[in-house]
């Protein structure tokens, strides 16, 4: 049934010129479902089409967003079929723009919010593909004893419990000595009474007067939907409702919009609201990175200091750090491009590349100083023994970087970043420091080595 209603949609993908191929799987979500963060419940009636465009450099003339938005409004108009367009992104990787959680135990209620916060996220310009981390899933019989009933009856819940027990894995009679071998002895139930829930419901148990009483007798019996799986955050059930924003607008701006709708939404009595939105997790990235890099350069500190035995020269090479980053955001401004979480991590693992040029070009100068080398001539020498190295490492690293730079709109950011950084540092390495060296050392350097 399922393979039925995704052929009309497979008949329209195959008239699209933009469409280089796709592919269709039945009764499966994809990758980028479970990449969702969503329930799995109700995989058997999904079906799942995922899409190669045309690349561009094979004169595809329309962009994938606008081809998004187009197939998004026509399949919209289908009818008992939902269909949801997603445009998947490189890295990172993220289940929404926006997401609201809410947490506690009931799921009855925690529907009942989810399908109020999915009607407020319809009312808002922007917010697309809008959908519960619940999805309807068949009916199931939900079987439980009335303790009212069980003392009317003269029974307990273990007895019952057991008498259960001894249905499904059978019971033990007695054990049969043959010669040297134990034989257990168990009963079983005909198979033929137990195959509905109306035979089930049938069975007899002996109560403590030794009267026969039917199970329907003390069962409560509720048609309630079936559970395949629950999320949960700090041991809480979470229900979740996830938004995308379209390309005219924002994730703030729907946060914005969400909250002023909902400010007088009240929720019932010890029921969380967990808010996540797009760069969220990002910003807490970035920050737990920075934390870590002051404390990386306060170590670095202390290891110049015991190299050099020198608080100039250790501060002279952090001191070029935040100029050369400077000139990494003027650089990502003028190609307008974020910085984005990965290219902030590559930054941080090139500071020790970047320091580690630096601390050999002071180094040689302490050393041609320690050689009695007139004080400017050693500094030139340093720079002419570092030039080649410092130059070829940075230019080959920059040529390396700018087919990753071209090939994903997901990594322009991260190479952009690589680059300026690279370019800058160096023209800092050759040119920079070493005019610093020589106007704050000077030549008393001379005499310390005297």
């Amino acid at each position: 049934m399922t393979s039925e209603y995704a052929k009309p949609i497979e008949e329209r993908l195959m008239k699209e010129k933009e469409i280089q191929s796709f592919t269709t799987t039945i009764w499966a979500l994809s990758a980028a479902w479970w990449a969702l963060e969503w329930s799995p419940s109700g995989w058997w009636n999904n079906a799942s089409i995922t899409v190669n465009l045309t690349k561009k450099e094979y004169w595809r003339k329309e962009s994938s967003i606008s081809i998004t938005e187009r197939l998004r409004t026509e399949f919209s108009k289908i009818k008992n079929t939902k269909v949801t367009v997603v445009e998947l992104s490189g890295w990172p990787p993220a289940w929404g723009d926006f997401q609201v959680k809410i947490a506690w135990d009931s799921f009855a209620t925690m529907d009942k919010i989810a399908n109020d916060y999915k009607k407020i996220l319809a009312t808002i310009p922007g917010a697309i593909n809008i959908a519960s981390s619940r999805k309807p899933t068949p009916l199931e019989f939900s079987l439980s004893f009335d303790s009212e009933k069980l003392a009317l009856y003269d029974l307990t819940l273990p007895q019952v419990w057991l008498f259960l027990r001894n249905v499904i894995d059978w019971a033990k009679a007695t054990n049969v000595l043959k010669w040297t071998d134990d034989i257990t002895v168990r009963t079983i139930y005909d198979t033929n009474s137990t195959d509905t829930l109306d035979k089930i419901k049938d069975l007899k148990i002996i109560n403590n007067r030794w009267q026969n009483v039917f199970l329907r007798d003390v069962l409560k019996n509720e048609l309630n939907p079936s559970t395949t799986g629950i999320l949960r955050i700090d041991q809480k059930r979470i229900v979740s409702v996830t938004a995308s924003a379209d390309k005219q607008t924002n994730w703030w701006q729907i946060l914005s919009e969400f909250n002023k709708k909902t400010e007088n939404y009240k929720l019932p009595t010890w029921y969380e609201l967990i808010l996540w939105w797009a760069n969220e997790q990002n910003q807490k990235s970035v920050q737990s990175l920075l934390i870590a890099l002051i404390f990386w350069m306060f170590f670095i500190i202390a290891t110049l200091v015991i190299l050099f035995d020198s608080y100039k020269q250790s501060i002279l090479v952090l001191a070029t750090i935040p100029l050369s980053l400077i000139w990494v955001f003027v650089g990502l401004v003028v190609f307008g491009q974020p910085l984005s979480f990965p290219g902030l991590i590559w930054l941080v693992a090139l500071f020790w590349i970047v320091v580690r040029n630096w601390i050999i070009l002071f180094d040689k100068i302490n050393a041609n100083i320690s050689e009695w080398i007139e004080f400017k001539e050693s500094i030139i020498d340093a720079v002419k023994t570092r030039l080649e190295p410092v130059f070829l490492t940075s230019i080959c690293t920059v040529l390396w970087m700018i087919p990753l730079t071209l090939s994903n709109p997901t990594w322009t950011s991260l190479g952009l970043s690589i680059i300026f950084w690279l370019t800058v540092s160096t023209f800092f390495t050759l040119i920079v420091l070493p005019t610093l060296y020589f106007i704050f050392i000077k030549e008393k350097k001379i005499k310390e080595f005297n």
